[in-house]
């Protein structure tokens, strides 16, 4: 499609390009190509430099979210190899380098057109997790999974989906009964791949948009206790239902609390039900922390030295205990540049709870994963810092930049 930015044509086809970005990985998977997340990075840097010959794209790029992301990324590769660690190598820079393409790339495709881009992800998503369903199977354990995909990467890009429909049908002003229809199925995906951080962040989005869009922001008394009481319900019956199941196993915590109680590893409050399994990430990863506090233990080594076999599973500990204060500083910046932009734009009521549900939402998957190091999931970064940019987009002269598709859903 053919745009108009700052009184200069753009021409990009973005019901072209987010199928490319979001698809291929999985395709590639399942085809035992060689080389995959080579060719996954080298799609999106191939896409950054076909939109960096346009001067919209070009001046985006100084907006200090970018800068500060660019900014956490390089630190972080830079400080890993001044510390020798094992784990890093020439082409995890490479791999760094797609990261910085990923969110520039989708914070640019939703200025340009909004409604498109959501829609070319729901698409894309839906997609994807078709062709996820049909390559895995039922692990002994109950959960969803298999060689070619994992049950937390179902999650997730169900997550994505769900955020990426409730905004697609916020901006069309959609009732809400349809946006539950089409959230069912990434909903259920979350639920066979029992990634609970997904269905929080489902939940999230799926009540900002009732109180921003649906109830024009006003939350009343009325209509929060019966949310609180059907959700009470939900998970006491879903509970007593499954508990005696292989899938319902997963839904409780008891065992991994003994586990980690028995190697001294918890703290002693009601943070160590809400971390869950995660409670070793933050009890060994802010030790690791104290050690070296300035510059952390260095990117990518937390499974290294912790003889784990996961890489740390927290974002926030990611930059506190791998990058030491310096990347927790520029983290915090990072975070804090997209509130203050996205607060400063004159959204109207029901788009800003919509946005900041959003915001909350990503803080909350922080404490439970990590998006740092995965393309897709740093859409919801994109979408954020976009929103805080007014770029002049006209196509077939209506406008279709972000600030204007939200600001009237």
């Amino acid at each position: 499609m053919n745009y108009i930015v700052n009184n200069q044509f753009v021409k990009v086809k973005i019901a072209w390009i987010v199928p490319l970005l979001v698809i291929p990985r999985l395709l590639l998977s399942i085809f035992d190509i060689p080389l995959v997340p080579t060719i996954c990075s080298s799609i999106y840097i191939c896409v950054f430099l076909y939109l960096f010959k346009y001067p919209s794209f070009r001046n985006m790029l100084k907006k200090a979210p970018l800068v500060l992301w660019l900014l956490l990324i390089v630190y972080h590769h830079i400080n890993a190899f001044a510390l020798h660690v094992p784990a890093i190598n020439a082409i995890d820079c490479y791999h760094a380098a797609k990261m910085y393409c990923a969110v520039c790339i989708y914070t640019y495709l939703f200025c340009l057109d909004f409604r498109l881009t959501c829609k070319s992800l729901v698409i894309s998503l839906f997609v994807w997790l078709f062709l996820a369903l049909l390559v895995t199977g039922f692990s002994v354990s109950g959960r969803l999974t298999g060689s070619k995909v994992y049950a937390v990467t179902i999650g997730k890009y169900s997550a994505m989906m769900v955020i990426c429909v409730v905004y697609y049908f916020a901006v069309k002003k959609t009732n809400l009964l349809v946006v539950l229809l089409w959230c069912l199925v990434p909903i259920v995906m979350i639920f066979l791949s029992q990634t609970r951080n997904a269905f929080g962040m489902s939940f999230i989005q799926i009540l900002g948009f009732y109180y921003g869009v649906k109830l024009k922001g006003r939350i009343r008394i009325n209509t929060v206790i019966p949310i609180i009481l059907v959700a009470l319900c939900a998970y006491v019956g879903m509970n007593s239902v499954l508990e005696k199941t292989k899938i319902g196993t997963r839904l409780k915590e008891e065992k991994s609390l003994d586990y980690y109680a028995t190697k001294k590893i918890t703290t002693g409050s009601i943070f160590d039900k809400v971390a869950g399994e995660r409670l070793i990430y933050y009890v060994k990863g802010f030790d690791l922390f104290c050690d070296n506090p300035v510059n952390g233990i260095g990117y990518n080594n937390y499974q290294y030295i912790a003889g784990g076999r996961f890489p740390m599973h927290v974002e926030y500990m990611v930059h506190l205990c791998e990058g030491g204060i310096i990347a927790a500083i520029i983290f915090f910046l990072f975070l804090c540049s997209i509130l203050k932009r996205m607060l400063e734009m004159k959204y109207a009521k029901p788009a800003r709870i919509l946005l900041i549900s959003t915001f909350v939402l990503q803080i909350f998957s922080n404490m439970y994963s990590v998006s740092f190091d995965q393309e897709v999931p740093v859409l919801v970064y994109g979408l954020l810092i976009a929103s805080g940019m007014r770029i002049a987009s006209f196509s077939n002269n209506n406008e279709k930049n972000i600030f204007y598709e939200l600001n009237n859903c």
